[in-house]
């Protein structure tokens, strides 16, 4: 049995197997034994973790500040002269020492059984490491990275867990599901419409239309559009009650947020945010190409078509608007929609009027994102029909 029991979804609590908690020193402290209880038994060599937690230093001081928190660790933990193991110049956790929430969730979302994500929901309780700042960028790439990645196993999880419902007729346990879906997500409109369903299914009207107009509003505030035509359908075959309320094929092929393969081109300088934009649209299973600037994009978009690209505005070489302009005179239509921290609304107009799709702004939202990602390749491909 592990002596040991890491919590790290919505924080970090570290306990003994009795049940007591254990007190570690620093933050960074907490940092490194999170790093290396999520992956047990891998090996790391020490001027990596270093770099990742002491980045700033100079690597004599990285070094010795891995020294004196690898102390701390070990008089802290129980055994943690044999739990933390060294093998010449890398460091890894015995993986029989410690229990980890992150990686039985894992388990459990791979299980895929009901009983298994239901018990994974639970584990779920907030982001990985919620509340844990050090201030160090390489720390927070991964972190950011790692969370992003959890919360789209968590997603996962839960639309599974809402399709074995609702095949069972388990409404109120849906209900529940679905609720949560939201709460990570609140903008997946084919979620809302699957508890308005619900909701009218167990003759609860005035929820399942007060769900209308929670979805309406929300997609107003974040995104300034409207319901799709589907959800104001449903809202009016609600408000008459015409509605058979049957939960359809396509409410719950969106809930579990399957998406056709496209593939994007990412247009952008700057590292942090061309890497972000990447994984945000492969986590969300899109096929993703990179450029730095708009003079590569070019040369991308002679090589092979994409259905959407992603781009900066302002880039050295060629930037966002000249891409577009180029594009547009050889005949390209791929749909662009710019991302910018620029708070400038002509140069919005000035994209619009060459044929830009949408316009993003930075800090960039995960959720926004796909979501506009979505309504524009749909867009698209009702065009193309249409065409």
């Amino acid at each position: 049995m592990a002596q040991l029991s890491l919590t790290l979804f919505g924080g970090f609590q570290a306990r003994l197997a009795s049940g007591s908690g254990i007190s570690l020193p620093t933050k960074k402290a907490q940092a490194l034994l999170a790093y290396l209880a999520l992956t047990p038994g891998q090996a790391h060599p020490r001027d990596k973790l270093a770099t990742l937690l002491w980045g700033e230093s100079g690597e004599e001081q990285a070094r010795h500040s891995l020294r004196q928190t690898l102390v701390g660790l070990r008089k802290a933990l129980p055994d943690g002269a044999s739990s933390i193991l060294a093998d010449g110049d890398e460091l890894s956790l015995d993986s029989n020492a410690v229990e980890v929430d992150v990686l039985h969730f894992k388990k459990l979302v791979s299980d895929s059984s009901p009983e298994a994500l239901v018990k994974a929901v639970d584990l779920y309780r907030g982001d990985l490491l919620e509340g844990l700042h050090v201030k160090e960028e390489s720390f927070e790439e991964w972190l950011l990275s790692e969370r992003e990645k959890l919360w789209e196993m968590a997603l996962e999880g839960l639309a599974k867990l809402l399709r074995h419902q609702v095949r069972m007729e388990s409404r109120e346990a849906a209900i529940q599901t679905a609720l949560r879906l939201l709460t990570l997500d609140p903008l997946q409109e084919g979620v809302h419409r699957a508890l308005m369903r619900l909701y009218a299914q167990l003759g609860r009207r005035g929820s399942a239309l007060k769900q209308y107009q929670t979805c309406a509003a929300l997609l107003e505030r974040e995104l300034a559009v409207e319901p799709q035509p589907e959800t104001k359908k449903l809202f009016d075959e609600i408000q008459t009650q015409k509605s058979t309320t049957a939960l359809t094929a396509e409410d719950i092929r969106e809930a579990s947020r399957t998406i056709e393969s496209s593939t994007i081109l990412v247009v952008e300088d700057e590292p942090v945010t061309r890497a972000l934009l990447e994984g945000y649209l492969k986590n969300a299973g899109y096929g993703v190409h990179l450029a730095e600037d708009g003079a590569e994009a070019l040369l991308r978009l002679g090589q092979q078509k994409y259905d959407i690209v992603v781009s900066d505005i302002n880039m050295p070489n060629l930037g966002g608007l000249k891409l577009l302009e180029i594009m547009s005179q050889k005949g390209i239509e791929t749909p662009a929609v710019f991302v910018t921290a620029l708070p400038d609304e002509d140069l919005e107009v000035k994209g619009f009027e060459l044929g830009a799709a949408d316009f993003i702004r930075k800090p960039i939202r995960k959720d926004v994102l796909l979501l506009r990602i979505r309504n524009v390749l749909r867009q698209n491909r009702r065009r193309n029909i249409d065409l």
